[in-house]
């Protein structure tokens, strides 16, 4: 497939259609706070260098993996919101980092508005040469400490650029302007470098952080009924620091995270399934909700919709994929 230089922008009115659009990435975004989701991203890509700005209206908690194939650099647009990248908050002068296909795992909070870079390997390499790429794959770093000036000038920079070539996109028509525009990018992304391209991060993450994912790998088997004690005896940890490692992870307990998954997967089958042929009770009773009342108030504040609106709805199941549109020829 060829890349395209193309502008634009895709939205998503429910978690599980925006985990099919922001592929090329390989996560599972879950959504940790009350409300109807919706998630808009305003995209630019320029000879294969990709950069994105993002709108989630709900609080979302991440774990997968970073692109193949790219390199990623990303910040939030709101530092007075906490934002957990691979447990550090990221902020003014910290960015979050990736090498391509690497391990990641990140809490957004409610509102929230990050931007994203993802550069190609080969393009890496050979504008920021071996010494930069080799402090960012150090013992699979996350974070980079840049300078202030930089951090400063990057994200204001970004932001320009995208707002420019969504109002003009017909100049992405024209190789000269394309490869002005990839110099550009690439030169805002080297502000961050610190002369001795340092990497700040702890060497590899903390007890807690690991019982979390550890945790948030059972929790998500959704085949087994799984309760709160069996995940705090299969992590090896007690009931209270279980609790204390999904609080400082992602600001809830590992019970609501568990009847959350539940709900989750609930939602996923009535957007899947024909209304004609699908009875509310079956679909919760396979799940293990035995109250179909209070199931039903809990997931509209989830949700922001009943179960039979959300049945009735049938979202299209194969939503457009960044990946997809920008791959087009």
């Amino acid at each position: 497939m060829v890349s395209s230089n193309i502008v634009g922008c895709l939205e998503g009115h429910d978690i599980e259609e925006y985990n099919q659009i922001v592929a090329p990435w390989d996560v599972i975004l879950r959504q940790t706070s009350s409300g109807q989701f919706h998630g808009r991203m305003e995209y630019l890509q320029v000879n294969g260098i990709i950069v994105y700005r993002e709108h989630w209206s709900q609080s979302v908690l991440a774990t997968g993996a970073t692109p193949p194939g790219y390199f990623m650099f990303g910040n939030t647009l709101q530092p007075e919101k906490r934002t957990d990248w691979c447990g550090q908050v990221i902020g003014p002068e910290i960015f979050a980092c990736g090498s391509p296909g690497g391990e990641t795992h990140f809490a957004v909070p409610k509102d929230s508005r990050h931007l994203v870079i993802l550069i190609p390997d080969h393009l890496m390499r050979s504008y920021f040469g071996k010494e930069a790429i080799a402090a960012i794959l150090a013992n699979q770093r996350h974070h980079l400490e840049g300078t202030r000036q930089g951090a400063s000038t990057l994200i204001p920079g970004m932001n320009r650029i995208l707002d420019s070539y969504q109002k003009r996109p017909e100049l992405l028509s024209d190789v000269q302007e394309c490869q002005a525009i990839e110099q550009r990018l690439l030169a805002e992304v080297a502000k961050i470098f610190p002369p001795d391209a340092g990497v700040a991060h702890p060497p590899g993450p903390k007890p807690r952080r690991k019982t979390f994912l550890r945790a948030i790998e059972l929790c998500d088997d959704l085949k087994k009924r799984i309760t709160v004690p069996e995940v705090a005896a299969l992590t090896g940890v007690s009931q209270r620091t279980l609790e204390l490692a999904f609080q400082e992870a992602a600001g809830i307990t590992p019970h609501k995270y568990l009847r959350w998954r539940r709900m989750h997967m609930a939602h996923h089958v009535f957007l899947a399934q024909d209304p004609k042929h699908t009875r509310i009770t079956d679909v919760t009773t396979s799940l293990g909700f035995t109250e179909l009342g209070r199931f039903a108030v809990e997931y509209k504040r989830l949700f922001g919709e009943s179960p039979s609106e959300t049945l009735r709805s049938r979202r299209p199941a194969t939503p457009r994929r960044l990946i997809d549109v920008l791959t087009s020829s």
